[in-house]
């Protein structure tokens, strides 16, 4: 048997010591490149020939533990872990349903001699393949105990762990590490907590019951615990609860959502702060951009900690996780809602906004419907935002009315709910304010006469005309100078033209019309105020 031992040993340095391949089945290497990538991971490039195995003799400690994977798109790889006798101790053909390449974990109980095997699953194909091998001795600690890195400062140290499937677990004070699964995949680390927290907190699901390992990096002492965050169901609307969290703890409340369901979230406690995250709990057949499309957040003043507000757009089961950012124990009242209060805008509604709020109304709309809003307060600066049932926003106005009143005004594009949000402007006003419908400000444009308007800071002016199918016309828009837009929307609401102006004081459109009906041009002060004129004509 050939081996290369002296060669491997120089490439892949001293974390492979007696580690030797050959073609005793007729394989081989047919060639090999490795390179330390760090002190305890190694790769190599081999070539397997059809109907054979490549392997390779190596020497292992009591405890000592080996990742292997074998990785090609030329045939469908298996990985073997044998002992001097030829029985097989571990193997693995593909790393999940639907993923052909090999993945093996393996700790070694006694010490002594072992070979690693590559084939072709059933001996059908053979061709390249890479082979990546990370080997390394795990230290034992438990879930809940504080752990303390050892003397000597030695840079990559590895820990073990069990877990049940499913468990939320919390690594608080955490060097630089990754963590890996019973089969060996790495495991998708993140915080569900705002940045200040995710700094000291990592986070991650438990795919499989089994063992976990932790592979932390620093040059530097260190302690950290891997904890198992405390997991209680929640239902929306229901009375306030009361709960102590623990030092260093994790609160994760879990609930059913449903597509188009409006919550607002508080956890409120006395004398410190506490972060508060929402996120959606993957199904098997969703991926990480259903889970974020999931939710639609709102943004919320800085006075209001702990508080979040939320539109749901799928269906499904979400978590709501609560940590006090520095690990102190404190105790906390979580309230939750999931209506909205509607307004049908017949009469005017007075209301009064607390210090650093918001409030949320939801209003019915038809497509094609334009829209004019008015919010007017004496006692802060308000402002007005419109979404739509995602969560998106469509438009928003400070200063559109009068003094700093506002006047929001859309054109609706679909039938159906919207909400309308009430806010201070820098979140630190509150008072008495009260929202009314505006009158109707579209003006008639006919055909080849002049209009005349004038804007306000940040006014918008909105003029109309009939368009039939197929129909031609030329718009010309002469401004001051000032910053405004220009834009042209159809009978359905749909957009069809729009310019900024910028510096320039005209502009033109050539317009060609798919639907017989009222267009609308809405003319905006993006900042100043001043008159301007318009005009339509038929193109030649």
């Amino acid at each position: 048997m050939r081996t290369f031992l002296v060669a491997l040993v120089a490439l892949w340095g001293a974390a492979l010591p007696s580690f030797a391949q050959g073609g005793m089945m007729g394989g081989g290497f047919g060639g090999v490149s490795g390179r330390p990538l760090d002190t305890d991971l190694t790769t190599a490039t081999s070539i397997l020939t059809p109907g054979q195995q490549s392997e390779w003799a190596f020497t292992m400690k009591e405890g000592e533990t080996i990742i292997a994977a074998a990785t090609t798109t030329n045939f469908d790889p298996a990985i073997q872990i044998v002992d001097k006798e030829g029985k097989v101790l571990g193997e693995n053909d593909d790393v999940r349903l639907g993923v052909q390449d090999a993945l093996l974990v393996y700790r070694f109980a006694k010490a002594g001699s072992y070979k690693l095997l590559v084939k072709a699953f059933k001996g059908a194909g053979g061709g390249q393949f890479k082979l990546t091998l990370r080997r390394f001795v795990a230290t034992d600690i438990k879930v809940g105990a504080r752990t303390t890195s050892p003397p000597g400062g030695k840079s990559v140290q590895f820990y073990r762990f069990s877990a049940e499937a499913g468990q939320t677990l919390l690594i608080r004070n955490a060097p630089e590490l990754s963590v890996f699964s019973p089969t060996g995949e790495s495991v998708a680390l993140g915080s569900s907590l705002q940045e200040q927290v995710a700094r000291t907190l990592a986070s991650f699901r438990t795919p499989a019951k089994g063992d976990y390992y932790l592979r932390a990096v620093s040059t530097r002492p260190y302690a950290f615990t891997v904890a198992a965050a405390r997991v209680a169901p929640l239902t929306l609307g229901q009375a306030p609860v009361a709960r102590k969290l623990g030092a260093g703890g994790v609160d994760i409340w879990t609930f059913q959502g449903t597509e188009g369901d409006f919550i607002r979230l508080h956890a409120k406690a006395e004398g410190t702060m506490i972060y508060a995250q929402l996120a959606a709990i993957p199904t098997p057949d969703s991926d990480d951009t259903d889970t974020r499309e999931a939710i639609a957040l709102f943004e919320v003043g800085e006075k209001t900690e702990g508080e979040l507000v939320a539109l749901l757009r799928k269906t499904g089961t979400y978590e709501l996780t609560l940590a006090q950012p520095l690990g102190l124990e404190t105790d906390y009242t979580l309230t939750t809602t999931k209506t909205v209060r509607g307004w049908e805008q017949k009469a005017p509604l007075k209301e009064t906004l607390a210090l650093g709020g918001t409030d949320y109304y939801a209003i019915d709309g038809k497509a094609g419907e334009l829209l004019r809003l008015e919010g007017l307060s004496e006692q802060f600066d308000i402002e007005l935002e419109l979404y739509n049932l995602r969560g998106e926003k469509l438009t928003s106005n400070d200063d559109g009315g009068k003094g700093r009143n506002a006047l929001l005004t859309a054109l609706l594009s679909q039938t159906g709910k919207y909400l309308l949000r009430v806010n201070c402007v820098g979140n630190g006003g509150s008072g008495a304010y009260q929202l009314q419908r505006a009158p109707d400000p579209v003006r008639p444009l006919k055909l080849g006469e002049r209009g005349i308007g004038t804007l306000s800071a940040e006014g918008t002016e909105i003029w109309s005309f009939t368009g039939k199918p197929s129909q031609a016309l030329i718009l010309s828009v002469r401004l001051p100078d000032f910053d405004t837009s220009v834009r042209i929307f159809g009978p359905d609401g749909i957009e069809l033209a729009a310019r900024d102006q910028g510096d320039s004081t005209s502009t033109l459109f050539g317009l060609t019309f798919p639907l017989e009906g009222t267009y609308t041009i809405w003319v905006s002060s993006k900042s100043g105020a001043g008159k301007y004129t318009l005009r339509l004509i038929e193109a030649d």
